[in-house]
């Protein structure tokens, strides 16, 4: 039959139906009226949409399903090599893995200036570990540059952009391109092979009666499961102390067209703001590079583009090249 109203006409000539009332309906078949619904109920977890996974919470499990089976089992191989760190995986199958919920208070609610210090030095004694001697410049450059000049792609595929100079916030930015052909590769990808998380950010830590818990982790980097560059973590933190789920979901950024000037900005959350001010210490007094992390942060905002719809897509694009010129400017 062409529809449900087609096959219910036919059963009435034979069947007869018993009816419920219902008073009001919350219809979840497209992205607003799904949007509408969930703001009829309240929600324990505060997730991004994604296209190509989901989460559940099930009789104190949580579940997660990845459209990607490899994306699935690699993530369940890295659970192993971060274990004690992470939820131990109970189960898992095809496109779905399994471990128990966690007990505690999500970090993105409770991080403040008083408490900040001591979780990065948590990160550094318990993940941040040199684990092998590797050369990781290819994978680096894998990570950093090719995967991000296919991000652009996709995002100038998906909104008909064009790479062009731009005055952003009144400063004339060159074509993203342009301005990537000027970051110094080598300097970039010179990295140590360290343990990762991949996914480092706040919406990703339980915090534990006996310390944290860390949720998320990505499922490789540039496909090497066990190495990463600590700078990519340590990027990710930085990016989420400005642009957080809690700044996405209420919708705290801004993006607008005045004549020929494009206007980025985003509302920080003071508590974060300290939290800034004390990693930047943090990232000085361990000899890491400040640069480094905040050039890797633009990238990210970039990278996180054609991943959104609109208007974040173009918010992160924006935003991401206007930071990405400041940095190497040092302006």
């Amino acid at each position: 039959q062409l529809s449900d109203c087609d096959v219910i006409n036919s059963m009435l000539r034979t069947v007869k139906f018993e009816h419920v009332e219902f008073k009001s309906w919350l219809d979840i078949g497209n992205v607003n009226s799904l949007e509408r619904s969930r703001s009829e109920f309240n929600s324990t977890i505060n997730v991004l949409n994604k296209v190509d996974e989901s989460i559940y919470l099930i009789d104190g499990h949580v579940i997660k399903f990845f459209h990607d089976t490899g994306i699935c089992s690699n993530r369940i191989s890295r659970a192993e090599h971060l274990k004690g760190l992470t939820p131990a995986v109970v189960s898992y199958k095809d496109n779905f893995y399994k471990y128990k919920y966690v007990e505690g208070e999500l970090y993105a609610d409770r991080a403040n200036g008083s408490n900040f210090s001591n979780f990065l030095e948590w990160s550094l004694d318990n993940l941040w570990k040199i684990n092998a001697e590797k050369d990781m410049r290819r994978l680096c450059e894998d990570f950093y540059f090719d995967k991000t000049y296919k991000r652009l792609y996709n995002y100038f595929s998906k909104t008909n952009d064009e790479d062009k100079t731009t005055v952003i916030n009144n400063i004339p930015i060159p074509p993203v391109f342009e301005i990537l052909e000027n970051i110094n590769k080598d300097w970039l990808c010179d990295a140590k092979s360290y343990r990762f998380h991949g996914d480092f950010i706040l919406d990703n830590i339980i915090k534990t009666k006996g310390g944290f818990c860390l949720l998320d982790w990505r499922q490789d980097f540039g496909g090497d499961l066990t190495s990463g560059d600590v700078y990519y973590d340590l990027a990710k933190l930085n990016h989420n102390l400005t642009l957080n789920h809690e700044n996405l979901k209420n919708n705290h950024f801004k993006i607008e067209n005045h004549g020929d000037n494009i206007t980025c900005d985003i509302l920080v959350n003071y508590r974060l703001v300290e939290c800034q001010k004390i990693f930047k210490e943090f990232l000085i007094n361990n000899d890491f590079d400040v640069k480094k992390v905040n050039i890797l942060t633009s990238l990210i905002w970039l990278n996180m583009a054609p991943l959104h719809e609109h208007p974040l897509d173009k918010f992160l694009f924006y935003f991401g090249k206007y930071n990405l010129y400041k940095m190497l400017k040092n302006v």
